[in-house]
């Protein structure tokens, strides 16, 4: 949170240079937001922050390789920066939209489970900082970013590993059965010009064996 606004001080001394950044890393998540719950239900909510953290760590650590092979410009940091909050929403929407799946999955009610989250939520976001400021004064600002890709992989493993049944993905089957279901029927559905023509088939045997019996 406080890391790349101070690469940014500290790359181009400038505020402004790092209250523009502040604007643009905003952009990704009004463009994103819309599609998000889409996504959430086509793909399913574990696999959705899954991916979405993945993405997120690799977006942090490219920073490092970035300092690490050519110069960090104020322009890579903007683009680097802008990339990285293009996954946050979809990360952090999958990841509150499974709180009623683990919530069931721990026997818990899910009054006790949100208060927990949004607890845990406040704390981090107040110890973050902190811990940033820290890293920061002892290893720099882009080093600093290699303990935030690695959490965001602890993240990514740590969902991977949750043993929750999850509803959107279940829900979204459900749906696409249902309408292949629909599909089948509607298709092997007689229609009415078929049953006439086999009424008439059938009144044209009746007619011919009549026939023959008069012979």
């Amino acid at each position: 949170m406080i890391a790349i606004p101070w690469l940014v001080l500290d790359r181009t001394g400038s505020a402004a240079a790092a209250g523009l950044l502040g604007a643009l890393v905003s952009l990704p998540g009004i463009v994103v937001s819309p599609f998000v719950g889409a996504l959430i239900d086509r793909v399913g909510r574990r696999k959705v922050s899954i991916y979405a953290d993945v993405l997120s760590a690799v977006s942090v650590l490219l920073f490092v390789v970035v300092d690490r092979v050519s110069s960090l410009t104020y322009t890579w940091i903007a683009a680097l920066a802008v990339l990285g909050a293009v996954f946050d929403p979809a990360g952090h929407t999958a990841r509150k939209a499974l709180i009623p799946d683990a919530a069931g999955a721990s026997s818990i009610n899910l009054e006790s489970a949100n208060s927990r989250h949004e607890g845990l939520f406040a704390v981090g976001w107040a110890i973050g900082p902190s811990v940033g400021a820290v890293l920061i004064k002892f290893v720099g600002p882009v080093d600093a970013l290699f303990a935030t890709s690695f959490l965001f992989v602890i993240a990514s493993v740590s969902v991977m590993l949750m043993r929750v049944h999850d509803a959107g993905q279940t829900h979204q089957r459900a749906q696409q059965t249902s309408r292949s279901c629909r599909a089948g029927a509607v298709k092997h559905e007689p229609r009415y010009g078929d049953h006439h023509d086999s009424v008439a088939e059938t009144r044209s045997d009746i007619r011919d064996l009549k026939q023959s019996e008069r012979y």
